[in-house]
């Protein structure tokens, strides 16, 4: 009986190992399609992680991972985190998009601009309050910088609050 149930047991894990193996290794296959800074191309929006994170599949079946440009969203666990995601969620999730790569950013995903129906998401985070101009990355993006500060003064999403903390600030808590 006991060597019974040990057998069963191998053949229960060693069928579960290659269920997970051949998985992992297909799915390995469909991610991470290279991208360049100054490409542009079309894809469907898969997945929102978050404000500012995107999992975007490309034509070829191939997914990549965009962070928008310029602009840092709140993280989710904090004020307005859950209402940027949803807001991206909403403007892009499921749609076919046209994605500009502006740079590679360290953790080795698309730092790009989104578009879609004519409309760019960044500016319109920034301009919802949903989000901040991210100087440290896009210095010149003088339209972030306008669209932050009208925000601001109409104390508009994340700016109706006293003094809110910026993502890279509560990152580091």
């Amino acid at each position: 009986m006991d060597n019974a149930r040990r057998r069963w047991r191998g053949l229960f894990l060693g069928a579960l190992l290659l269920t997970f193996g051949v998985a992992g290794a297909y799915g390995q296959g469909q991610r991470d399609a290279p991208v360049e800074p100054g490409q542009e191309f079309r894809a469907q929006i898969v997945e929102v992680t978050d404000g500012d994170t995107y999992l975007a599949r490309r034509s070829d079946g191939k997914t990549a991972t965009i962070r928008l440009f310029g602009v840092d969203a709140p993280e989710t666990n904090q004020p307005y985190g859950i209402r940027a995601m949803k807001m991206a969620r909403q403007y892009i999730g499921g749609r076919t998009v046209r994605i500009t790569v502006e740079e590679i950013g360290a953790y080795g995903r698309a730092v790009a601009r989104v578009r879609v129906d004519g409309g760019n998401l960044g500016p319109l985070l920034v301009q919802k309050g949903l989000g901040w101009w991210y100087r440290e990355y896009a210095p010149n993006a003088t339209e972030l910088a306008r669209l932050e500060r009208q925000a601001r003064n109409a104390n508009r999403g994340l700016w109706s609050q006293g003094a809110p903390i910026p993502p890279w600030e509560w990152r580091d808590r």
